[in-house]
């Protein structure tokens, strides 16, 4: 297999470095943190329902090959070997057996124990903070407690980075300043189910996504929904989703729980915001938070501290990114 062709957009770019280095960002942050983040290279299948979804998924399967990807197509008895539980009339799949999966939670704690091992404060529970220029160099960042019971606290800096997710407008709004690019909220319920039938891949069909879990379980995701700040969790919304995942996996069970959150979709083309703005901000980066958040900050990082082309450890980026 041939190395991976460097694609040519930037956001191509950035999708490429993440894949290249997130394996060597996960484990380093789990030794620091001495958290395990569940990281592992489970594979990806996308299944076929149709003649059309099997030409397409076949050219795709093609093209990824030509630059270098690790892909293959699944026959259905292939299929059924790495997913017992899936339904009989799918055609075949489109399988990258290369595509890792990491628990965001875990990754989450494992990220902010090594954080504060390394020095870092986190204050939690505030209600806002008002990020305001010295003259000269620096800022300085007014924490405003949760029910103005004091005047609050007073932090300063010399870089202030702006990563608020959907609340990045908001917060920059409130305090005067501009957002480099509008973003909205989109939120996005998920939702456990049992799962008889042992799955060893992830599986996609139907705009839902199955996610094989421990003990039986599968994570099925997720809604789209454009519904404001609204982060709650609806009946409809688990339903349809565990009606799309039934239809690729007839066994699976009862749902066991569920959750939901708010994607920050940027209302541009071209990619994230990581720096722009003054402030710089990072953010905007939708349904690719997880896989994308790691280069981010470290491109932002990188570029603070003065290397405008980062070709840093742990991410090793192509130039001009």
């Amino acid at each position: 297999m041939s190395e991976p062709r460097s694609p040519r957009s930037a956001l191509g770019k950035l999708g490429f470095g993440a894949r290249e280095g997130y394996e060597r960002f996960v484990r380093e942050v789990e030794i620091e943190s001495g958290i395990r983040t569940e990281f592992g290279r489970i594979g990806f299948a996308d299944l076929a329902a149709t003649a059309d979804e099997e030409i397409a998924l076949r050219k795709e399967a093609a093209a990824r090959r030509a630059n270098g990807v690790e892909a293959r197509w699944l026959e259905p008895a292939e299929l059924r070997d790495l997913a017992p539980g899936v339904a009989s009339g799918f055609r075949g799949a489109l399988f990258l057996p290369r595509t890792a999966w990491v628990n965001p939670s875990l990754l989450l704690a494992a990220i902010r124990s090594s954080a504060e091992r390394l020095g870092v404060r986190f204050q939690v529970g505030t209600a806002r903070l008002i990020p305001r220029r010295r003259p000269g160099t620096g800022w300085d960042v007014l924490v405003v407690p949760p029910h103005g019971e004091s005047e609050g606290e007073r932090i300063a800096g010399r870089e202030v980075v702006v990563a608020a997710g959907a609340w990045t407008g908001g917060l920059l709004e409130a305090s005067g300043l501009s957002t480099p690019a509008p973003l909205r909220p989109i939120r996005g319920q998920m939702v456990e189910m049992e799962s008889p039938s042992p799955l060893r891949t992830i599986l996609h069909s139907r705009d839902v996504y199955i996610v094989p879990r421990p003990s039986r379980t599968a994570w099925v995701g997720a809604t789209v929904e454009d519904v404001g700040f609204d982060s709650q969790v609806t009946r409809e919304g688990i339903a349809r989703l565990a009606d799309k995942a039934r239809v690729a996996i007839p066994d699976l069970g009862t749902e066991l729980r569920a959750w939901a959150g708010l994607r920050p979709k940027l209302m541009r083309r071209g990619g994230p915001l990581i720096g722009e703005g003054d402030p710089p901000v990072i953010a905007g980066h939708y349904k690719s938070g997880i896989r994308l958040g790691p280069i981010s900050a470290h491109i932002l990082a990188a570029r603070l501290a003065g290397d405008r082309e980062p070709v840093l450890d742990p991410f090793e980026l192509p130039r001009g990114i």
